[in-house]
């Protein structure tokens, strides 16, 4: 909000969640933005509950990271696509994390949580400041008009 704020000539709130990126965009130059949360879910399932944080080039995730070990384009989302992928959750993640340098490693495969312990302590701790700024999430219960059988073979919320 705040980059939308002053491309409108207007003064940000300092208060206002969010970055003012508006000269980055117009010089393209480098953003002012230094951490990006991907998710924070309260979900503590083993296999569903999961957060994600970047600092620099790193990127932590803790928890679930998600079915398919590997990258995948939306064209590519077909059942029998996945047929000969490891999936990830045959393996247990309560309190497991995964650190990864996306600026070398952009297909996330070497976790690098062993060899910096101490970068994994400062984004962990950097995710639960975050987590404690958080509003609860709010799971509806699950609708019958959402199955994919309704939608191509994808979930939707069903009221759409």
């Amino acid at each position: 909000m705040p980059t939308v704020l002053s491309a409108a000539v207007g003064t940000p709130d300092p208060k206002l969640d969010g970055i003012d990126q508006r000269d980055s965009l117009r010089k393209a130059g480098e953003s002012k933005r230094t951490e990006f949360i991907y998710s924070i879910d309260d979900l503590k399932l083993e296999n569903c509950g999961h957060a994600a944080i970047r600092m620099g080039v790193f990127m932590l995730i803790d928890g679930y990271p998600g079915a398919y070990q590997d990258w995948y384009k939306p064209h590519q989302v077909v059942s029998d696509l996945y047929e000969d992928v490891s999936i990830n959750y045959t393996r247990p993640f309560v309190d497991e994390m995964m650190l990864l340098n996306v600026k070398d490693d952009p297909n996330e495969h070497v976790d690098l949580s062993k060899k910096y312990p101490d970068i994994v302590i400062k984004l962990k701790s950097r995710l639960e400041y975050s987590h404690k700024q958080n509003v609860t999430a709010n799971y509806p219960n699950i609708s019958p008009f959402s199955a994919p059988s309704k939608y191509g073979g994808f979930w939707s919320p069903g009221w759409c």
